[in-house]
């Protein structure tokens, strides 16, 4: 992930997952937050970049799996 510095007052934008099962979920391997994957691709994601331009992470996001039944 990276980004722009904002221009002043504007929103930073959303990032939108693609591509997950749409009946899985999805842990992020840094915090340990665990989110659906229609959270992921619908609402999306705001990262915490550090301050600067084209600042940069690399964000794991690892599928969990299904508790038996």
């Amino acid at each position: 992930m990276w980004q722009q510095v904002p221009r002043h007052g504007t929103p930073r934008p959303v990032l939108r997952l693609a591509g997950l099962d749409p009946d899985a979920r999805y842990r992020d391997t840094r915090t340990g937050t665990v989110h659906h994957a229609s959270v992921l691709t619908g609402h999306g994601i705001a990262p915490e970049l550090p301050a600067g331009d084209w600042s940069s992470e690399v964000g794991r996001r690892c599928r969990v799996p299904h508790p038996a039944t």
